[in-house]
């Protein structure tokens, strides 16, 4: 009668351990040929007993039948095929001898029903340290329950497998960040303030044409190295911001108000018999008022220079003939002061 056989279990290995996959075969093909062995042995006392038991029957079946042996003794070949129901046999009664080996199946165990003990070594190892390669794996087999925490690293994962979904709002902190990782696409309008611009930082080239207005001066931040050469006309100048300490050249300083000093020449020359001869002189700026003061001379010997008359604009200066002298022609020297307009 045969040994009930044990349920075999699958191995798995990672394709990596090639050398323990090795020992595993050998250990159960060892284990193999020794349950063979077994069996045979095994196989071969059971047959011999109860081969003699079925003769001895036989004999005992003829004898008694021959010999007119008590008729209410029950030999084998007087029950029926299937006649002994599970209700006939006693508890505990069936034992080793009476199975038949490979006669249990899955079906025939009940759930539970195999313990520790009963399973070979080798058989313990494989279930307490499972070893499964990667096409013993169904496709979408192993589910997130499955995986342990921190099990997948980077070396696991494909290049740009992880998109926006997979990222937690706020997860990509500063030190995620590649240096010269941000350009100007990334940021949204009006993203960078004032917190955000170190100091220094913002130099010439970044400000736009005109974008420095007055608002953005400080008081008497506008130095003397900012003013380009010629910059500064009489419109920007205020009035009476001028005063004679800003003066690179001599000038003229009256008691009252603000001066107006030209001067300057004109010729003059007789005809004939002029004793005297008039000479207009026109001002290229106009004074406040005709209270000026001229002064005129000739560079003629015989001849002298006398105001005549004058206005803001121009005087007329008259030239005399002291001594006679044919035709006496010249240049009249003059010089004007008086309040500027």
């Amino acid at each position: 009668m045969k040994k009930k056989k044990k349920k075999k279990l699958r191995r798995y290995v990672y394709p990596s351990d090639t050398d323990e996959l090795k020992l595993l075969d050998e250990m159960e093909e060892n284990e193999k040929k020794k349950k063979n062995k077994q069996q045979e042995v095994y196989n071969h006392a059971l047959a011999e007993p109860m081969a003699e038991e079925v003769v001895q029957l036989d004999h005992q079946a003829s004898a008694g039948r021959s010999a007119g042996a008590n008729q209410s003794m029950i030999y084998t070949d007087d029950i029926a095929d299937g006649a002994v129901t599970n209700s006939k046999i006693a508890n505990k009664s069936i034992d080793q001898s009476k199975i038949r080996p490979g006669s249990i199946d899955a079906k025939s165990l009940k759930d539970q029903s195999i313990t520790e003990e009963k399973l070979t070594d080798s058989l313990l190892d494989a279930i307490k340290n499972p070893k499964i390669r990667s096409d013993q794996i169904e496709d979408d087999a192993i589910s997130t329950e499955k995986i342990q925490l921190g099990a997948v690293r980077s070396h696991h994962m494909h290049e740009n497998s992880v998109l926006e979904y997979h990222l937690a709002d706020e997860s990509v902190t500063s030190s995620k960040l590649a240096s010269d990782s941000i350009l100007a696409s990334h940021l949204t309008a009006h993203a960078v303030e004032q917190v955000h611009i170190q100091p220094g930082a913002v130099t010439g080239e970044k400000l736009a044409d005109n974008a420095v207005g007055r608002k953005h001066l400080n008081d008497g931040a506008v130095q003397q190295r900012h003013i380009a050469p010629g910059a500064v006309s009489s419109k920007h100048v205020q009035a009476g911001s001028i005063e004679p300490q800003h003066l690179a050249f001599p000038f003229v300083q009256t008691s009252g108000g603000s001066a107006l000093q030209l001067w300057g020449q004109e010729p003059f020359q007789f005809t004939g018999q002029d004793e005297k001869v008039e000479v207009t002189i026109t001002f290229n700026e106009a004074f406040s008022n005709n209270q000026y003061v001229l002064v005129a001379m000739t560079d003629h010997p015989a001849c002298y220079a006398a105001l005549k008359s004058k206005n803001q604009q121009n005087a007329v200066v008259e030239v005399v003939c002291a001594k006679f002298s044919p035709e006496p022609q010249g240049w009249i020297n003059w010089i004007a002061i008086g309040a500027s307009q």
